[in-house]
């Protein structure tokens, strides 16, 4: 709430209106639960009618509580929409400062500072490092003890071994099988063996694509943010890109440069003075199907000894399978790793356990919920995590019919979510879904808010 007052850009008639609507459902329900309360003056037949109220009004009180649930949503996506403004405001006022240079034919005056700063506001696309903190803010931390097991896999060592002369390794998995947080555990284990050093001088550097993010689901993308994080790390490097940039300008960011900007971060990372680059690349199978086949033929031919590259995806499309397989491979399968099926059953303990203690389950009701996601998860973290946020909006009452009702295996349980959709909004959904599936691009807040 503090946040929202301080921020001038939040200061609007629809995120006021939301507010007052939130604060009167909240001080309703305040208002309801001091007069349920018990007073000690109370005759035995007060009190009684007054337990017979809390117990009629916590139905009402659950709904009360999924329409502030419902407000809050509204309310976050009003200020997601107002932060994209502002940043596009912010991206167009640099865009005018950018457009002298590039309309300039004389560029005698500029100095070398300023092509330096030209050349990294044009070559930004988005900031690696903040992407891997926003996944951590929305998944949740790793379990504790989770994703450990892979760093003493024989396949994982033998690749880390410096005679090891494969370029990459491939991690795959079909979906919900944790191959975004073992991304995040790979990122951040890398940077702790860097910062030991050990004789040896390492950059870490990563990539988390999403198809739903048009600055995260293309090639170009991709080096783009790698030679971003070099730089930040190496400010010198950026002689090996100026050269490119003062003849092309923003063209050599653009797709249809790729070769151009690939032979650039090679030649920087083939000269930066580390004596290895570990690479993270998560979800290359998110890209577009063009930009994964420009990708792809790249990753079979790195030529930079240094540059050792960690890939996840799933099986499909079958071009990720075609160009990768003979590599070094580990499989994220439950039916060929206890290791997985350990981690699954860690996080779905875990997520039990903060269940359990929030909607205060007996100790059997607590086991029959463990017992149950354990059986019907099919080792699919996605899963656990839908069937929990389903078990924590239904009354304690109702868990056991939950249970009965959670099918087993994700896409039973997609098919769940939609069947759970209200009457009145089955419509509305039935049309996002339409639009989803015919879209050639991903959708933005603003595509969604047009009549």
């Amino acid at each position: 709430m503090e946040s929202i007052k301080a921020n001038s850009s939040y200061q609007t008639r629809q995120v006021a209106e939301i507010l007052s609507l939130i604060n009167t459902k909240t001080s309703a329900i305040f208002d309801t639960l001091d007069k349920l309360q018990a007073d000690s003056s109370d005759s035995k037949a007060r009190a009684f009618k007054k337990a017979l109220s809390s117990m009629w009004s916590s139905d009402n009180m659950a709904s009360r509580l999924d329409q502030i649930e419902r407000d809050k949503t509204t309310l976050a996506l009003c200020l997601a929409q107002i932060d994209a403004q502002v940043q596009s405001e912010q991206i167009r006022d640099l865009s005018s400062q950018l457009q002298g240079l590039r309309n300039a034919h004389h560029t005698s005056n500029v100095t070398a500072e300023q092509w330096r700063n030209f050349c990294l506001a044009e070559l930004f696309i988005t900031n690696p490092v903040d992407d891997r903190a926003m996944l951590i803010r929305t998944k949740g931390t790793r379990s504790e003890g989770t994703c450990i097991w892979i760093t003493e896999h024989p396949t994982y060592r033998s690749w880390q071994d410096p005679a090891c002369q494969s370029p990459l390794l491939w991690i795959s998995g079909g979906p919900g099988k944790g191959k975004t947080m073992m991304s995040v555990f790979l990122t951040e284990e890398r940077e702790q063996l860097a910062a030991q050093r050990n004789g040896s001088t390492q950059q870490v550097i990563y990539f988390f694509c999403d198809n739903k993010d048009n600055r995260r689901n293309k090639a170009s993308c991709i080096i783009r943010g790698l030679i971003l994080q070099i730089l930040v790390s190496h400010p010198d490097s950026i002689t090996h890109l100026l050269p490119d940039f003062k003849i092309q300008r923003s063209g050599l960011f653009e797709e249809n440069s790729f070769d151009s900007l690939c032979r650039v971060f090679e030649n920087i990372t083939r000269n930066t003075d580390v004596d290895f680059v570990s690479c993270v690349l998560d979800g290359i199978d998110e890209l577009e199907d063009s930009a994964l086949n420009t990708l792809l033929p790249k990753l079979r031919d790195l030529g930079v000894p240094k540059l050792k590259v960690i890939a996840l995806s799933r099986h499909f499309p079958q071009s990720i399978s075609d160009a990768l397989s003979h590599y070094p491979t580990i499989p994220l399968d439950p039916d060929f790793s206890k290791e997985i099926s350990r981690d699954v059953e860690t996080y779905f303990l875990k997520n039990v356990k903060e269940l359990s203690r929030v909607k205060q389950y007996s100790l059997g009701l607590e086991r029959r919920v463990f017992e149950t996601l354990k059986l019907r998860s099919e080792g699919t973290f996605l899963w656990i995590s839908f069937a929990v946020d389903i078990l924590r909006k239904v009354s304690i009452s109702e868990t056991e019919t939950c249970l009965g009702s959670l099918p087993a295996g994700l896409y039973a349980i997609y098919s769940r979510l939609l069947l759970g959709v209200a009457k009145d909004n089955t419509g509305p959904v039935a049309a996002m879904l339409r639009w989803v599936t015919l879209t050639f691009r991903p959708l933005n807040l603003q595509n969604w808010a047009r009549p």
